[in-house]
């Protein structure tokens, strides 16, 4: 048997699609934060952990959005019913967060850093 879509617009494959794509720029995000804090004299290692658990963060929301969708789709193809999970949403808001508090750290008690 062909594990065929359940929704022939891929609707829920569509969305995990962007979900990969805004972890992805949130590691980016993250790794270039990692970069840029080895140029830093001052909160280096701060600014290291903060922008390493924004990477964990959104690579944890990559691999639970990949769980969420195989557990739609289960449950679309035999129930018609989706299941919820806020999980990925809860790591992705997560990883933003530490991120902008990052950013935030940066400007207020660092200022501009010259590279």
């Amino acid at each position: 048997m062909t594990d065929l879509p359940f929704d022939q617009g891929l609707q829920p494959e569509r969305t995990l699609l962007a979900w990969r794509r805004t972890c992805l720029s949130l590691a980016v995000g993250g790794a270039i934060g990692l970069r840029l804090a080895g140029h830093l004299d001052f909160g280096a290692i701060m600014a290291a952990v903060v922008c390493i658990l924004s990477i964990a963060a959104a690579v944890s929301a990559r691999v639970s959005a990949g769980w969420r969708y195989q557990r739609m789709h289960v449950s679309l193809v035999a129930t018609g019913q989706h299941v919820e999970g806020a999980l990925p949403l809860i790591l992705l808001s997560a990883a933003a967060l530490l991120l902008a508090v990052g950013a935030m750290f940066f400007l207020l008690f660092l200022g501009p850093v010259k590279l």
